[in-house]
């Protein structure tokens, strides 16, 4: 089961996670869209970091081009700031991802998606790095880090926002719920993922 770290600061996992990067030989971040993350984004962009060593991408993309408000990357982009770090994004034609990952960050949703890992939605069977998702909401076209290559990483990492989702978290460690995406990610990543409750 995952380990659950209480009320941390965004400041103190931004610090481990830049303590990790400092630390690998070949650096590589995989970091989420929406809201959860801005603050740890941001954060991030003010840290030392090996930054031209740094290979960047994200758990997921929205089928919309770079400049729009709802592209994943671009976000990342926007917040990290002038940074000199290699950026992949899910909607080359070719993505190139390098090993392992360093640090993979991910966000849920309170329907228990993660990435663009939704309920009811095929992604189980599906094998390689990245498949095609379908979202409930717009905009609905998506890409995703399958569920293998996003355990492919060192230092994987859930952030928790709200009492909504710890609650929704709890009850898939309790046992129930076992069929929703984040169950799976529970049930997966055995005691490599750690869930940060943010304060």
């Amino acid at each position: 089961m995952p380990k659950v770290i209480l009320d941390t600061s965004i400041e103190a996992l931004a610090d481990i996670v830049a303590s990790h990067l400092r630390e690998s030989k070949r650096p590589s971040l995989v970091l989420p869209g929406g809201s959860s993350p801005v603050v740890l984004i941001r954060a991030l962009g003010q840290k030392t970091l090996p930054w031209s060593d740094l290979t960047i991408t994200t758990t997921d993309e929205r089928r919309v081009p770079e400049n729009h408000e709802h592209n994943n990357l671009g976000q990342v982009k926007r917040l990290l700031g002038n940074v000199e770090a290699r950026f992949v994004s899910l909607q080359d034609e070719n993505p190139a991802f390098d090993g392992t990952f360093t640090v993979t960050v991910m966000g849920m949703g309170e329907d228990g998606h993660f990435a663009s890992l939704f309920p009811d939605d095929e992604w189980e069977e599906k094998t390689g790095d990245i498949l095609s998702a379908k979202a409930p909401v717009e905009p609905k076209d998506r890409l995703s880090l399958t569920l293998d290559r996003l355990l492919q990483t060192e230092h994987l990492y859930l952030l928790v926002n709200s009492g909504t989702k710890l609650e929704l978290c709890e009850a898939v460690m309790n046992g129930e719920k076992s069929n929703l995406p984040i169950a799976k990610l529970f049930q997966r990543s055995q005691d490599k993922l750690q869930i940060y409750v943010l304060k």
